[in-house]
């Protein structure tokens, strides 16, 4: 009976620790579907659904995620320009909904490539065969604009320039 007793409990705590590898296996695939961002900041973009699956290779993105607190401003600047742009150089933007209000900032990156204009300010006058030179601007402090929204920027040019290159 002692024998018959002892067996049982070895079989009971084998129960027991098959059910606890069970666990941490389904503790470590609940992990994997867990989503973890590098930075603080909020969700912008959805390229999956609930259900849905990504690949690793070649990796595939599932969110994108912006910090507000350090949002950059990308100001296409016609080829006819880009020459006057530099790292560094300050910068004022403004948009419609911040009418009459301006914010300062500096020229973080200008990129090495031209590539085609994306979008259109209505301006009858305007050429859309031009290429655009995508141009990075670091704002001082942080603003209220929306991510997508469409600025104005001016750049400071060097004394003896033309005149702003306002794009």
């Amino acid at each position: 009976v002692r024998k018959t007793s002892s067996l049982r409990l070895l079989a009971a705590q084998g129960r027991i620790e098959q059910a606890k590898a069970r666990v941490d296996l389904a503790g470590a695939e609940l992990r994997k579907t867990q989503l973890v961002s590098l930075i603080d900041g909020v969700v912008v973009w959805k390229f999956r659904n609930a259900g849905e699956s990504g690949g690793v290779l070649p990796p595939e993105p599932i969110l994108a995620v912006a910090d507000p607190s350090a949002l950059r401003v990308r100001a296409d600047v016609d080829e006819s320009d880009f020459v006057r742009v530099r790292s560094g150089q300050r910068v004022l933007v403004t948009c419609e909904a911040h009418r009459g209000r301006y914010f300062a900032g500096t020229v973080e990156r200008v990129s090495h490539a031209a590539g085609q204009k994306r979008f259109s300010t209505g301006e009858p006058t305007e050429r859309m065969d031009v290429k655009v030179v995508e141009t990075v601007v670091k704002l001082d402090e942080p603003a209220a604009f929306k991510l997508g929204l469409r600025v104005i920027a001016y750049f400071d040019l060097a004394p003896g320039s033309p005149g702003p290159a306002k794009k």
